[in-house]
C-alpha cells in the first residue's frame, strides 16, 4: 500500500529525479537548467540563478569556444544579438577567466520597458559561482538610444567598487540599442571616470 501524497504534490516526471513536484511547478513552464550529477549519477537541475552557457536553453555552447574577449567589439559581438531583440531592459553578466575566455553568460535582471533594478550582489553572485577573474556587464535600451543614463552610471560605479573589493574587476559595461549601435563605458573612458 502506498502512502497518500499531499494534494499539492504530483509525481515527478522521469526527466529529473524521483522527487515529487508541487502543483505550481507542474503548471508553470520549467526554467532552463544546467544539469549536474545527483545520487547514483542521476541528473538533477541546478538552481535557477545558475544558468550556465553550457545549457542549450540559455545561450549557444559555441560562445564557450569563442576567442578571448580582448576589446569592447568582442563583447558586443557575443552579447548584442541576444540583447538587441529584447523589448524590455535585460542585464547580463559575461564572466571571464584570467585570460578573458568566456566562462559563462548569465541574465541577472529583467525589467520593464523603462528600466530595471539590480544590485552588485546579484551581479557578483554568478561571477563568484563561476570562478570569474573579471566580468563585463551589458544591458539593452529598448528605446533604441545606446546613451547611458544616470542610473546606468550609478549601477556601473557600484558594481565597479564591489568588483575592486572582491578582486573581480568590471572591465566594461556595454549599453546596447541594436546589434550595430552600442556604447562601451571602457572605450569612452567613462569606467575610469566613475572609479574616480
Amino acid at each position: 500500500m502506498t502512502q497518500p501524497q499531499p494534494f499539492d504534490t504530483l509525481p515527478a516526471p522521469a526527466r529529473f529525479d524521483d522527487e515529487p513536484r508541487t502543483l505550481a511547478s507542474t503548471l508553470l513552464p520549467p526554467p532552463p537548467y544546467a544539469r549536474g550529477q545527483g545520487r547514483g549519477g542521476a541528473a538533477f537541475p541546478l538552481p535557477g540563478w545558475l544558468r550556465l552557457v553550457r545549457d542549450p536553453h540559455a545561450f549557444a555552447a559555441a560562445v564557450l569556444d569563442a576567442a578571448p574577449v580582448s576589446d569592447p567589439d568582442d563583447a558586443a559581438h557575443l552579447l548584442a544579438p541576444r540583447l538587441a531583440c529584447e523589448d524590455v531592459e535585460v542585464m547580463v553578466v559575461l564572466a571571464l577567466d584570467g585570460r578573458h575566455h568566456v566562462l559563462g553568460i548569465h541574465e541577472v535582471a529583467r525589467g520593464g520597458a523603462h528600466g530595471l533594478s539590480v544590485t552588485a550582489r546579484e551581479i557578483y553572485r554568478v561571477a563568484v559561482a563561476l570562478g570569474a577573474s573579471a566580468i563585463v556587464l551589458a544591458h539593452n535600451h529598448p528605446s533604441g538610444s545606446p546613451e547611458p543614463s544616470q542610473e546606468d552610471d550609478d549601477t556601473t560605479a557600484a558594481v565597479s567598487l564591489a568588483g575592486d573589493v572582491l578582486g573581480i574587476p568590471l572591465v566594461d559595461h556595454l549599453v546596447i540599442a541594436t546589434e550595430q549601435r552600442w556604447v562601451s563605458y571602457a572605450a569612452r573612458g567613462r569606467l575610469d571616470r566613475l572609479r574616480g
